[in-house]
């Protein structure tokens, strides 16, 4: 059996300080192993188990892996760079494109939804999964509606938890090529 490997981007840079820095992420990034090693134990996808990588350059990302950004505000984001009539999302966006798909987490905007709470870490990765799901499955709103609720559902807390409808969803597509857009790393 094999690793999914998972990317994430540090967009924030600092610009968050007490909130946002290395331990931060490192926590972020261990959640979201916790959700990806869910999904590999699904009898539904090749995997045994996953990694992350942060800061990843360009030519690293392969063709089966996600790629989320995490931004400092939703005044950054990237998505809007890209298209700019896109609504964002209140704790992050994804937009599906042939160009290749582009998921981001904004650190201040949850923050100031989870008032600040100690479970910040827990929270940023729920919705790091939830854009994973997205880009993925290639699904916009309808996720939320055909996801199976749980981390796919339309609103997520840092409590939410996986469900069997999400890793049944998830886990034959983390074998799939879905282009990622890497031109921001």
């Amino acid at each position: 059996m094999s690793i999914y490997n998972f990317r994430l981007s540090d967009q924030v840079r600092g610009s968050n300080p007490g909130v946002w820095g290395e331990g931060t992420a490192y926590v972020v990034g261990n959640y979201l192993k916790e959700f990806f090693d869910e999904v590999c134990a699904s009898p539904l996808t090749p995997y045994s188990g996953s990694d992350f990588w942060w800061d990843s350059s360009a030519s690293d990302v392969r063709a089966n892996e996600v790629l989320i950004y995490f931004l400092d505000s939703k005044a950054d984001s990237l998505v809007q760079q890209v298209s700019p009539s896109v609504t964002l999302g209140p704790g992050g966006t994804t937009v599906i494109r042939s160009a290749g798909n582009l998921s981001e987490v904004y650190v201040r905007e949850s923050l100031a939804a989870m008032g600040g709470g100690a479970d910040l870490a827990r929270g940023l990765a729920v919705l790091a999964f939830h854009e994973a799901m997205h880009n993925k499955l290639k699904l916009g709103g309808s996720l939320h509606s055909t996801g199976g609720g749980g981390i796919a559902a339309a609103t997520v807390f840092a409590n939410t938890n996986l469900n069997a409808r999400n890793i049944a969803k998830m886990a034959p597509a983390l074998s799939l090529s879905v282009q990622q857009n890497v031109s921001f790393l």
